[in-house]
This record gives structure tokens, C-alpha cells and sequence, in this order.
């Protein structure tokens, strides 16, 4: 097997041209397996005449989500605080900068058959509001509306929400590209990655739709910076150190799910009491509702997303068997998979291939 998460098993230039390679790189790109594709564009040989600017893009968009891949392997460094209250079975760390900047990183071992259900929800955007917690007291504090602007694949969706916070602030949008990558082949891993759009700091590279606008602020509205990664990495849930209790709660069939995000609120001073009550309160209890929505809806007893589910049934089932793949690629003791680590020449210490 590979030694290198980002080079592929070379191809014979006699038998493949960059026309085939560009084929077969849209093929998988089609088939939302985008980092499989972005391994087949390098191999191209001429990329400068031969590669689009979507292609480019594409490229750009692929490296972000390696690295993402590569953070989650990676256990929380000193820089991390961890949350001292307690929500089962569940690890969340932060990170706080100046000016409103949070990062927090949350890792919980569940059940394999919970899998599909969490990823329903999530990707059912236009159902947040009915399920996120908001808060009244000690502050104004919760999802007004959320909506789905485009899904125009089935790994690809523009997200709009629309979040209050405490007076005097105005109304906080978030406008998230979503893009979900099945890489169960290759690495066996499944991952979403969330960037802004039309924040202040939207450096980053968008692959829209046609004809796609992004829609412009209302009245009394800010928009703020959102950056995040959902994962389920192959043979980690033991690296977690909820992975015991979690065992002996469910079974050894586990697997680790992982979620990182980054959130600029854009506010020149950010009160301790928010910064507190969103550490503390807040994404431990929207996490929780996560897991308790997915449970419901496995259920069958959550309505409005089952019957969503029942009119996508084309999709859900292949999100089911694209699972039902990985899952059975695990094991709670699998090492990571070669395709993630390398070996230092002369010493055969092992780090991560990125």
C-alpha cells in the first residue's frame, strides 16, 4: 500500500496522457471523491496547458482538506485548553485570539451505526433551527433561521444562518460552502469541509455553481468568518480518551468522530461573559443535541427529518452503502492506515505524510 496520503501509485505515461488523466480525474471529482481526483490532476504532465482553472481550484481545495486530515491525526497541542465541564463521552478543546476568534475542537467515540444518522442531520441544513439549542437567559443567544441555498451536489451545498446574539450586537449571518469528500477507497475516511463565504477574510477558493451570487447583507446583519472539518478517521477511537468508557457503554464497534471550527464573530471587544458562556455552555449542549437528533431520527420518531430522508432516498441510500464501505474496512484496533504515515528513512520512525 501507499506510503504518501497526497502521491497516488504512479501511472505509465505510455498507457495514460494528460487527456485520460483529466478524465478520469472529472470522473472521480463527479463521484465526490474530490481528493482522488485532486491525486490524479498531479500526475498530469503538462499541468499549465492542460489543466482548467476549475482544475486548478480543485488542486487548491484538496490540499486544505489534507491538511485538515492531518490536524485531526494530530492530538491537541499545549496551545489547546480543555473544556472542564463534563458531556459524555465527549473531548472539547479551544483556542481563543483577540477580536472574537474561537477555535474549538471536539472528539467523541460512537457507535458505527450512528454514523448515517449524524451525517443526516448535518446535512440537512434547512432543519438546523428546528434543533439547535437558543438561549434567552443569562443572554439572547440562538439560531433564527437557517437555509439551504444550493445543494447542486451531493457532496456540495451553500448554507445560510442567521444567529442572534446580545443587544446592543446586530444579528450575526453565517454563509458556509460545504463540501463533503468520500475518500473510503483510498484512506477510508469521510470528510466535510466548511469555509465562509463573503466574510471579510474569504481568501479561500470556491468551487460554485453557474450563476451562483453570493447574496448580499440585510439591514442591521454582519457577517462573520466560519471555518470548520467533520471527520471519521479510520482505527482512532482508541486514541481517544473517552474510547473506555465509551466501550464498556456500547461495544468495541466504535468509531472516532471528529469536528473542528473556527469562528471570527468580528467585534472589536468580545465580553468574557459571551466568551464563557459559549466555551462552557454552548458547544457542549449543541454537540449533545447532535448526538440526541441523530438517535431520534435512527428512531425513526424525528418527523421532519424523516421525512426528508424519505424523499431523498436515492441519495441516502448511497450515502448508507458508501458507509456501510468504510465501516467495514474498521476495527476498533486498526492502525492508521499506511496511506496516512511514511517512514523516516535510516531511523523507521513513522509521521504523518503530509
Amino acid at each position: 500500500p501507499r506510503t504518501d496520503f497526497r502521491a497516488p501509485t504512479m501511472v505509465d505515461p505510455e498507457t495514460f496522457n494528460d487527456a485520460d488523466l483529466i478524465k478520469q480525474a472529472e470522473e472521480f471529482f463527479n463521484d465526490e471523491k474530490l481528493l482522488a481526483a485532486a491525486r490524479t490532476l498531479r500526475q498530469v504532465q503538462n499541468p499549465s496547458s492542460c489543466l482548467s482553472e476549475k482544475h486548478t481550484k480543485l488542486l487548491d481545495i484538496a490540499e486544505l482538506l489534507e491538511k485538515a486530515v492531518a490536524e485531526f491525526l494530530s492530538p491537541p497541542g499545549e496551545e489547546w485548553k480543555k473544556q472542564g465541564e463534563t458531556h459524555v463521552d465527549t473531548s472539547i478543546y479551544y483556542k481563543i485570539e483577540g477580536g472574537g476568534k474561537l477555535t474549538c475542537r471536539i472528539e467523541t467515540p460512537i457507535p458505527k451505526e450512528m454514523l448515517v444518522p449524524i451525517l443526516s442531520v448535518l446535512n440537512e441544513s434547512s432543519l438546523y433551527h428546528t434543533w439547535i439549542p437558543s438561549w434567552k437567559k443569562p443572554m439572547s443567544l440562538g439560531i433564527q433561521e437557517s437555509h439551504q441555498l444550493v445543494h447542486d451536489r451531493r457532496g456540495h451545498q451553500i448554507i445560510q444562518i442567521l444567529t442572534n446574539v446580545p443587544w446592543p450586537m446586530a444579528t450575526r449571518e453565517v454563509l458556509m460552502d460545504v463540501t463533503a469528500v468520500d475518500d473510503i477507497d483510498e484512506t477510508g475516511c469521510i470528510i466535510a469541509k466548511m469555509q465562509t463565504l463573503g466574510g471579510k477574510d474569504d481568501n479561500a477558493v470556491h468551487l460554485l455553481p453557474d450563476g451562483f451570487e453570493v447574496p448580499s447583507l440585510t439591514k442591521g446583519t454582519e457577517r462573520v468568518d466560519f471555518d470548520g472539518w467533520i471527520d471519521s478517521l479510520p482505527g482512532m477511537p482508541h486514541r481517544s480518551p473517552n474510547y473506555e468508557s465509551a466501550r464498556q457503554k456500547f461495544s468495541d464497534d466504535l468509531i472516532l468522530l471528529q469536528y473542528t471550527m473556527y469562528f471570527d464573530a468580528n467585534m472589536a471587544v468580545v465580553p468574557h461573559s459571551l466568551i464563557n458562556f459559549v466555551t462552557r455552555v454552548v458547544i457542549g449542549m449543541v454537540w449533545s443535541m447532535l448526538l440526541k437528533v441523530a438517535e431520534e431520527v435512527k428512531s425513526g420518531i424525528r418527523k421532519e427529518h424523516v421525512d426528508i430522508i424519505q424523499e431523498k432516498s436515492d441519495f441516502y441510500q448511497w450515502l448508507e452503502d458508501r458507509c456501510q464501505r468504510l465501516l467495514s474496512n474498521q476495527s476498533p484496533t486498526k492502525p492508521v492506515p499506511t496511506a496516512f504515515v511514511r517512514e523516516t528513512p535510516g531511523t523507521g520512525e513513522l509521521s504523518l505524510a503530509f
